[in-house]
């Protein structure tokens, strides 16, 4: 199943690649999205936070506050999406924290990118489920929690037509808020 996703998103990106590179959309976390991450060193197995855009982003802030307060000799990832999401992340982080564009959810290029970073737990807001991401964390024995997490009417009925699909991922997550 992961081989024909991986196929898929490779071909998605092949095609989109050159439209963002036209429209002139493409911006300096391309390398990022390809998993080339200058991550530093020092970090020691970090709460990685996922915040697609700008109110993931603000959602994010809230929460590393209190991580910060409960955790405070914790290291920090935060992984965006979009430009303006980053900017924001980048705006509240601490000196010995990281700000990235997460990868393309293609598998070897999100188990690279997860062995660099060597989260202690991934938090991920919103409803993002990226199947590479979460099987390779689990792999790892990383937990993953998914935050402000909701569905649509909508949305439900197009998870149960791909039940077979999702579910496996979805047991992959260790709690859901």
């Amino acid at each position: 199943m992961f081989i024909l996703y991986d196929l898929i998103i490779i071909i998605l990106a092949i095609v989109y690649l050159p439209c963002l590179f036209l429209k002139g959309k493409l911006h300096r976390g391309i390398l990022q999205r390809l998993g080339f991450l200058p991550i530093n060193s020092t970090l020691k197995k970090p709460i990685w936070i996922h915040a697609v855009s700008v109110g993931e982003a603000r959602l994010a802030q809230i929460l590393l506050k209190q991580l910060r307060e409960k955790y405070p000799q914790k290291n920090f990832v935060l992984s965006t999406v979009t430009p303006t999401g980053n900017r924001i992340v980048q705006g509240f982080l601490g000196k010995e924290d990281y700000a990235f564009y997460l990868p393309l959810d293609i598998s070897f290029i999100t188990r690279r990118v997860i062995k660099k970073i060597d989260p202690c737990i991934c938090i991920i807001i919103e409803t993002e489920i990226w199947p590479n991401l979460i099987t390779h964390l689990d792999n790892m024995g990383t937990p993953v929690i998914l935050i402000n997490a909701r569905i649509s009417d909508s949305s439900f009925l197009g998870y149960r037509l791909i039940k077979f699909l999702i579910k496996p991922v979805l047991n992959k997550i260790n709690l859901f808020c």
